[in-house]
């Protein structure tokens, strides 16, 4: 048959990892599924190369995870022999406080004696349980930290996190969207601190009554695989199958089928089938749903999304002062520096780096600074080498460097966050076999959230193909 009047079970658009997994699921269970990516070659995102002799990520640098269906996934793809555990260094963290590195908490233990927080401040956060209630609604989540720990929890250790994980402004951040079991657990509880110990009791009870054989505590696992991140997306295609992936294969537009089902235009062809995933940034997701739904489309342009630029620097080892003993360091905006953070990868992954030669990841950008990642690749290296000469004493400038910007890296979950995923939900509702996935859906752009999204999106397909089957067998 005709590629251009094949009719598959599943179109999903985007080879990033929600995509991917989506696909790979659906392929697994027997499905028909086609995947588009406009770029050429999978992975969106997680895109991995070489500097030097040294393997680097472009885009996220670490997944973290304790969840054990995802890594009976990653055995079940191949991919366990080429995972890559970091060490103890990859509890180790720290935060710029006046131009020196101050090592974060750990344990509670550690958190009475660190230096990221006044004694005033200690002091603040143990009062937590007697804070007053909040406002109702949503709020900031530098409002609700002040509120509840203290500005100088907010200001030391929520800011540099959000500008540094989420490339955002916790000023802006909503509480609703981000951390809304935060505001249930004050809600339920009238405490995050005894929502906490509530929550420590429940799990243990949970793993007494499981058995002694389950009741281990399943660890949290910081990695990467030895050919970088990358490595996860192209094991998934492999999975999917060949010639099921189609790369540099943009969707020019989406259009419903009045019979049912969805008709996808790309360049030179035209394919159909019963259900499309999206699994594509805001922006060009909106182009595709314009004809389908003005609002919708509105919805997604409206999603902010932070322009990150990663500066990767291999340095000789001798050249560099500090131990780099941690997983890097996070800078508050309070500092005011150019760089939201380093990470040293090559104290986390051994094998990343040639012998005698150490690497760094810096983040420049986000919604704090977005005109810095403008700046030339040379203006790049030499804002990042700067803050190495003076918070990691780096002595010579570094022997190799790459610059990769991401000009809608991260989406930052804002205000009216929660109010457009419902719109999104709506629209799916209103038009069947159509599903959204990109990385501004609920529960955030981290790794291992991309990769649930996608498989749930997989699961809701196969469960609707199984009721849609028995609807017919009873009509039969």
């Amino acid at each position: 048959m005709d590629e251009a009047q094949r009719r598959h079970d599943v179109i999903v658009i985007g080879a990033g990892l929600a995509g991917l997994s989506c696909a790979q699921l659906l392929a697994r269970e027997g499905r028909d599924v086609r995947v588009l990516e406009a770029a050429a070659e999978v992975g969106g995102s997680l895109k991995s190369s070489s500097l030097q002799g040294a393997t680097i990520d472009l885009g996220p640098q670490t997944v973290h995870s304790r969840d054990p269906e995802l890594f009976a996934h990653l055995d079940e793809i191949g991919l366990t022999d080429q995972l890559r555990i970091a060490g103890g260094n990859g509890r180790k963290r720290f935060i710029v406080l006046k131009g020196r590195l101050v090592e974060l908490p750990s344990s509670p233990i550690s958190a009475l004696t660190t230096r990221a927080l006044s004694w005033r401040a200690k002091l603040r956060v143990l009062g937590e349980p007697f804070a007053g209630p909040g406002p109702g609604g949503d709020e900031s989540a530098a409002d609700f930290v002040a509120r509840r720990l203290g500005p100088e929890v907010a200001e030391h250790l929520l800011d540099p996190f959000v500008s540094g994980v989420h490339a955002g402004d916790p000023g802006t951040l909503s509480m609703r969207a981000a951390f809304p079991k935060l505001l249930d657990a004050e809600r339920v509880h009238g405490s995050i601190t005894r929502w906490a110990l509530s929550e420590g009791r429940a799990a243990r009870k949970a793993r007494r009554a499981s058995g002694a054989a389950a009741a281990a505590r399943v660890p949290s696992r910081l990695f990467s695989f030895e050919g970088g991140l990358q490595s996860w997306a192209q094991a998934l295609a492999h999975q999917v199958g060949v010639g099921r992936v189609d790369v540099s294969t943009p969707a020019r537009s989406l259009e419903p089928i009045e019979a049912g089902g969805w008709r996808v235009h790309t360049a030179d062809r035209v394919l159909e089938a019963e259900h499309v995933v999206l699994a594509l940034p805001a922006s060009p997701c909106a182009d595709l749903v314009e004809p389908i739904s003005s609002g919708g489309a509105r919805v997604l342009r409206d999603v902010p999304y932070s322009p990150v630029a990663t500066v990767h620097l291999l340095y000789r080892r001798h050249a560099v002062g500090h131990a780099l003993d941690g997983f890097g360091l996070l800078i508050p905006s309070r500092e005011h520096r150019p760089v939201l953070g380093i990470l040293w990868i090559s104290s986390l992954f051994e094998d990343r780096a040639p012998e005698g030669t150490t690497l760094t990841t810096s983040f420049i950008g986000g919604a704090r600074a977005p005109e810095r990642v403008q700046c030339s690749d040379d203006e790049l290296i030499e804002t990042a080498h700067a803050q190495h000469r003076e918070l990691l004493q780096t002595s010579e400038a570094p022997i190799a460097a790459q610059v990769q910007r991401w000009h809608h890296a991260i989406p930052r979950v804002e205000f009216g966050h929660v109010d457009r995923l419902a719109t999104l939900a709506r629209m799916e509702e209103l038009h069947r076999g159509l599903h959204f996935a990109g990385s501004y859906g609920e529960g955030g752009a981290a790794l291992p959230m991309c990769w649930k999204r996608g498989r749930a999106v997989a699961r809701k397909i196969i469960e609707a193909a199984s009721n849609s089957a028995l609807d017919r067998g009873l009509t039969v």
